[in-house]
């Protein structure tokens, strides 16, 4: 008699009838069925995620007319298609000129700012700031790009100290009753009586 066939996925025993082979490993029919949709899902939803970054590198191509940076990993490339889009929105226009694109481009490589960072700062200077947004509106990331960091970070860990305090014990409920007051009421001194 051999050794007791174990399900790798739930670690129970597989009877020899129940048994499924894969890979000469025995598993569970109903594992192996939840653990095969499970995987096929992972790997659809990588092929749509890399799908989805080949269309943004594409499409900022197009666009900026600029070669892609080669160092860019796929969370960089959908940082500056935020930052492309952030710019588009603000400028109320769908084409940028190239000067913005090649500013962006210097930015990442020259000042080794990240593109994240890069639509913090705008966001900062234009929302949070309210400046008027003027044509060149990428210029500016040099001289804010600290300090909008910095308010990042404050703003952050506001967030997180918030977050641990309690309110419910916070605050101290009390019933109060209040009694009613019994008035008299007084009979009404005529005048004319008076005189």
């Amino acid at each position: 008699m051999g050794r007791a066939r174990i399900c790798p996925l739930c670690n129970k025993t597989v009877s020899k009838e129940e048994s499924f082979e894969y890979k000469s490993r025995y598993y569970h029919e109903s594992c192996f069925v939840k653990f095969s949709k499970q995987t096929t899902k992972d790997k659809v939803k990588e092929k749509k995620e890399k799908q989805k970054i080949d269309k943004v590198k594409k499409s900022i191509q197009q666009d900026t007319l600029i070669s892609i940076e080669i160092d860019l990993s796929d969370e960089e490339v959908l940082a500056k298609e935020k930052v492309i889009n952030y710019l588009k929105e603000l400028v109320n226009n769908n084409q940028l000129n190239v000067k913005i694109y090649k500013l962006l481009k210097d930015y990442y490589t020259v000042y080794k700012f990240s593109y994240e960072g890069m639509l913090i700062a705008l966001k900062y200077f234009y929302e949070i700031k309210e400046n008027p947004i003027v044509p060149d509106c990428v210029g500016i990331i040099p001289y804010i790009y600290e300090e909008a960091q910095e308010y990042e970070k404050i703003k952050a860990s506001v967030v997180k100290q918030v977050e641990k305090i309690d309110l419910k014990n916070m605050v101290i409920s009390k019933i109060v009753k209040i009694k009613k007051q019994n008035r008299k009421i007084h009979n009404l001194i005529d005048i004319e009586d008076l005189r």
